[in-house]
């Protein structure tokens, strides 16, 4: 990132005005369970670090690497054991030091990760609720407004089923229409703001919406495929 795409070793970089030389680099590893980005890290020897950027005489962090997942656990406990030998406490003092292990971040991460499908699944829902009570309420509206057309197409042959096919035929122009101008306006915001979006996520939301919208159209076509001729030519 500082140097663009020249090999950066042997160049010299400046940590806190002392300079330093590149003896190599590391592949990217991107951000770990602790959402610390791995790639803006810069290792240097420990006494320099100690001695001429921080000095200090004692460590503050040390990363250990278990050999499996399953034993985690017990070598934690045997650093644990083993910091307690070094740093001894009385009954009453509490430890000055802690360990960590990554399952308490990985728990975390899981949890995390389930609340925000939930909420995800709970804020689709309310959208396709929203969406689909407002092709409902417009097909309402626009058989109430409309009995009088319902009417004289009955009066000149039109059978239930194409006064059915009509009505839920517009509400598939309105839904399908709104379905992709939201998804031209999302590809738009996703690219203005650099997120990626899976295509089949998108492509199931897309037919979700369609799907909903269409579904809603179903019961105020129904009520004007079955309104009485009479009643719907004098438009009551």
């Amino acid at each position: 990132d500082l140097y663009g795409d020249r090999d950066v070793v042997g160049e010299q970089i400046r940590v806190r005005g002392i300079p330093f030389v590149v003896i190599g680099l590391l592949a990217e590893r991107g951000t770990g369970l602790d959402a610390f980005d791995e790639d803006e890290v810069v290792f240097v020897p420990l006494k320099t670090a100690r001695r001429r950027l921080f000095q200090v005489d004692y460590v503050q962090r040390l990363f250990i690497r278990a050999d499996a997942s399953a034993n985690v656990g017990v070598v934690g406990a045997t650093v644990a054991a083993l910091l307690r030998g070094t740093h001894p406490t009385t009954a009453t003092d509490a430890p000055d030091f802690r360990v960590q292990d990554q399952r308490r971040l990985v728990s975390l991460r899981e949890t995390t990760i389930a609340r925000l499908g939930a909420f995800q699944w709970i804020v689709a829902s309310v959208l396709l609720t929203a969406g689909a009570a407002g092709v409902f309420a417009l097909q309402f509206l626009s058989v109430r407004e409309r009995q009088s057309e319902v009417g004289t197409r009955r009066a000149v042959g039109a059978t239930r089923a194409m006064i059915f096919a009509q009505f839920v035929a517009e509400a598939t122009v309105i839904t399908v229409g709104g379905g992709v101008l939201g998804v031209i306006i999302g590809m738009f915001g996703v690219g203005v703001a650099g997120v990626r979006v899976s295509v089949p996520v998108a492509i199931a939301a897309f037919s979700a919406s369609c799907i909903a919208g269409i579904a809603a159209a179903f019961e105020p076509a129904r009520r004007a495929a079955y309104l009485p001729p009479a009643v719907a030519f004098r438009g009551q």
